[in-house]
């Protein structure tokens, strides 16, 4: 018997358009968010509608806030104050990207209705088991993000915990106090609060990156079902020029209708992630700078697995973004290599005018202009790396 029904998920996992595999595979998190009172999807979802979440999360945030700010007031240990600019980074983070994710709202209600509908149907048409394996891996990728993520937040929680039960009393993390006395019932009420913030914190900021890895990740396999439809099988012995020519036309049409749509879809991925892909950047670039200074004056490994989700989320987003310059050079030559010479005059003329559509450049750009690319990723690293080496030199 299952602890929650089939129906009570469908409710509470509410999208747009008619329910389908994407759906289903995607109920774990939005079942996750809706419990956050975020899952946007739905769309009779407002602030309005779940107040009480967002004044007890803000209420968390304010909390840790000054627990930070008192416990800094009552130290001189550096790799500690580090450590504290490394909590205020991140709790300052998270309200911001949330809220430019509500902000964008409706378009990422239109991108997820495009990748259940139009890029799912290209993503089934070409794949030999009906989408199912694309299904399965995309499962296997939101579970990956999610223990990629949660790794720190379970360490921290795991350790204080663990204290606890030996008999000694420590706080979640160390640079952040509960702001009451470390005694029954305070300290536990402490632990409560901070673990329910690390988690959720965790949470919303997992949930708004797989989102973007989710988007783009049909987007690429949907650019691969594209360029298969210019795959037109050679003229046989029994069909006549003319027949063929129109079977390449059909062909070029499908491929030009679905990339038009493929374009607009890559078009609302720029206006929804253009800050929200520029806050990784900076995100690292300070944080990156933090962790390498506390790596520098000794191993922490508990503060050390908050590199993983730092790395993983810059890299996701740079490595999708050179994956679309990628598969836009494939979807070039695809073109090109396309039995154009056989196809009826005035085709032809179409087939020019799609070349000449295809030489613009495609990417996902943020807001201040700079393109999501492994080389992206490489400069911030290299500036985080080189201001941690002019802080240890100044030390």
């Amino acid at each position: 018997m299952k602890i929650i029904s089939r129906s009570t998920i469908d409710k509470f996992t509410y999208t747009l358009g008619e329910r389908n595999e994407v759906d289903q595979m995607m109920s774990f998190t939005l079942l996750i968010q809706r419990l956050l009172g975020q899952q946007m999807l739905d769309p009779c979802w407002t602030c309005l509608r779940f107040w009480l979440h967002h004044v007890f999360g803000l209420a968390l945030i304010i909390y840790v806030l000054f627990g930070t700010i008192h416990f800094l007031k009552n130290t001189t240990n550096d790799k500690l104050i580090a450590e504290a600019c490394y909590t205020f980074v991140v709790t300052f983070s998270f309200p911001l990207k949330y809220i430019l994710f509500v902000f964008n709202k409706r378009v990422f209600r239109e991108l997820y209705l495009e990748v259940k509908t139009t890029l799912y149907e290209v993503i089934k048409k070409n794949s030999v088991d009906g989408g199912k394996s694309v299904l399965e891996k995309v499962k296997k990728r939101v579970y990956l993000l999610y223990g990629l993520t949660m790794c720190p937040v379970t360490s921290y929680v795991a350790t204080a915990i663990w204290c606890y039960l030996n008999g000694k009393r420590i706080t979640v993390s160390k640079t952040t106090s509960i702001l009451m006395p470390m005694k029954t019932p305070y300290h536990e009420i402490g632990l409560i609060l901070h673990s329910i913030f690390m988690f959720s914190i965790s949470s919303v900021v997992i949930v708004i990156d797989m989102w973007f890895v989710l988007l783009m990740y049909f987007f690429c396999l949907s650019i691969d079902g594209t360029k298969n439809m210019l795959n037109i099988s050679a003229r046989t012995s029994g069909e006549s020029q003319l027949e063929y020519a129109l079977r390449l036309n059909a062909g070029l049409r499908n491929f030009y209708n679905t990339h038009v749509k493929q374009v607009e879809y890559l078009h609302k991925m720029n206006i929804m992630f253009k800050w929200l892909g520029l806050l990784p950047l900076i995100y690292l670039a300070i944080n990156g700078c933090i962790i390498f200074l506390l790596l520098r004056k000794g191993v922490d490994w508990t503060f050390a697995s908050n590199m993983l989700p730092v790395f993983a989320e810059l890299f996701a987003y740079n490595w999708f973004g050179e994956q679309i310059k990628v598969k836009m050079q494939e979807l070039n030559l695809a073109l090109l290599n396309f039995d154009w010479t056989n196809m009826e005059l005035k085709d032809k003329k179409c087939y020019f005018i799609i070349v000449s559509y295809m030489n613009k450049a495609f990417s996902l750009k943020t807001a201040i202009g700079t393109d999501l690319s492994l080389i992206t990723m490489t400069e911030v690293l290299k500036v985080s790396y080189q201001t941690c080496t002019v802080l240890q030199t100044m030390d």
